[in-house]
């Protein structure tokens, strides 16, 4: 199979065929002339962006692999125009380690791109839960390579907001000595996940949003335009991962990961991976910086990477430490919900629990966190006189419009969604959820998210706290 296929696909019969099979189109056949010079060989794959082909250009004998785009992102004039002018930027970006967008066009209604035919193997599957960290020479060459396509990428205006191990390919060395090829695919196709302008919101459904939040920076999750910035957060997730073995942030629930990416201080990588040298541990640290305007540019990223790769182990002042200086300390432990972890005794926050009841177990659990719940029917009763000093909203079967109506209030709001239901979750996170809880709902899973959100509520009305 490509390595150069949707990153969610699936094989013929996988799971996403039959379920989409009305969007991805008729499958093309062996021997088929697309464009008048590609011959379909066979399918490699299908997913929820479309299908991909092996084929060959009928002229010069040369592999290719065709990814046809689904019909109903080819039916829609918006995505049609922007697919065009991406597809076109994309073919400009000339470099090493990026695949090559060769053509694009129309087949029978279906967009398509032809791009050339990779054989290596995933970042993936040298990197995940259960494999070992890569050495950190290795993972510090990797990240270069990808840093320098992204350099020129960004100068062209050419973001890939989708930057994940899936899609970094490892090309085997074309000689001894020679170095392996290093490759960022989809370009160009990434975008999608991240659509705008008019009729193009709806095209961010579940199949096409990324299949996992482990890579999303904190402006994707909060669904606000992104720029070269959120590639330097996915690239240090990434970059995390390949030296600690995990991801900077997992959670069981996806809405737990995105709520992390927003909310969670930044990991230090040396807890997992103490060889790491104090350079490079900073630099991740940077690339992860919440706000984007302070993470450090491509070209930055690239010239502190390539010295790195240059001077070799610099780890002096780890050498320095003491021993219990980098000693982990245990995780505290967990704090049962009937521990007062918010207010001193007899202080309150009020919380408005949105359209349900609260069951006897929540009411003494969020008592016993210094919280008094308030049952309102509807919004209106957020309006009433019993809603003043209300400090966060659960408002567990809101759809998206009505949070953010919610969020226009000030206060935190809290949702629900089913574990694995992304397009609600990242729906529901775009229109200013503050989290998600899973469904169902516990006292155990809601009351320490509650209290999260009035430990936040409280910090920002604090004279200099975040707005």
């Amino acid at each position: 199979m490509s390595a150069d296929q949707p990153d969610d696909a699936q094989g013929p019969d996988g799971p996403d065929g039959p379920d989409e099979e009305s969007d991805l189109g008729n499958e093309l056949a062996p021997g088929e002339l697309i464009g008048g010079r590609y011959q379909i060989v066979r399918l490699l794959g299908q997913g929820g962006m479309g299908r991909v082909y092996e084929a060959t250009h009928a002229t010069l004998g040369r592999p290719v692999a065709i990814k046809v785009l689904r019909g109903d992102l080819s039916l829609n004039a918006a995505y049609r125009a922007r697919f065009e002018r991406e597809a076109r930027v994309s073919s400009r970006l000339s470099h090493e380690n990026a695949v090559q967008v060769h053509d694009f066009g129309e087949h029978e209604g279906l967009l398509y791109l032809v791009m050339e035919m990779l054989t290596g193997r995933e970042l993936r599957e040298l990197c995940d839960f259960g494999l070992p960290p890569l050495p950190w020479a290795r993972a510090v060459a990797i990240a270069t390579r990808v840093a320098d396509v992204l350099t020129v990428a960004h100068e062209i205006q050419l973001v890939h907001r989708d930057l994940k191990p899936e899609n970094i390919m490892l090309e085997p060395a074309t000689g001894p000595g020679a170095p392996e090829r290093v490759v960022v695919v989809d370009f160009g196709l990434a975008f999608i996940a991240g659509a705008e302008g008019p009729g193009m919101g709806r095209l961010t459904r579940t199949g096409l949003v990324a299949g996992t939040p482990n890579y999303l920076s904190p402006e994707q999750a909060r669904g606000e335009r992104v720029g070269p910035p959120t590639d330097i957060y996915s690239l240090g997730c990434v970059l995390y991962e390949m030296l600690a073995g995990e991801p900077p942030f997992v959670a069981n629930a996806p809405a737990e990961v995105l709520s992390m990416h927003l909310y969670m201080p930044v990991p230090e990588v040396r807890a997992k991976a103490p060889d790491t040298p104090d350079a490079l541990a900073a630099l991740v640290t940077e690339m992860l910086n919440k706000d984007a305007a302070r993470r450090p540019s491509a070209a930055e990223v690239l010239r502190r990477l390539q010295a790195l790769a240059a001077t070799g182990d610099v780890r002096t002042s780890n050498l320095a430490r003491t021993r219990e200086s980098r000693m982990i300390a245990a995780s505290p432990a967990q704090p049962s919900i009937l521990e007062p972890q918010v207010l001193a005794p007899g202080v309150t926050e009020l919380v408005a629990l949105l359209g349900v009841e609260a069951q006897r177990g929540l009411t003494v659990a969020c008592a016993a966190n210094g919280l008094q719940l308030m049952l309102a029917r509807d919004e209106a009763a957020l309006d009433g006189p019993d809603a003043r000093g209300v400090v966060a909203i659960f408002a567990p079967d809101a759809d998206a419009e009505t949070v953010a109506r919610l969020a226009r209030r000030g206060v935190p709001v809290l949702a629900a969604g089913i574990k694995g239901d992304m397009e609600r979750i990242v729906e529901l996170l775009r229109a200013g959820a503050a989290e998600v809880v899973p469904s169902p709902v516990t006292p155990e899973t809601l009351v320490p998210k509650l209290v999260r959100a009035v430990k936040t509520a409280r910090r920002r009305r604090r004279p200099g706290g975040t707005q």
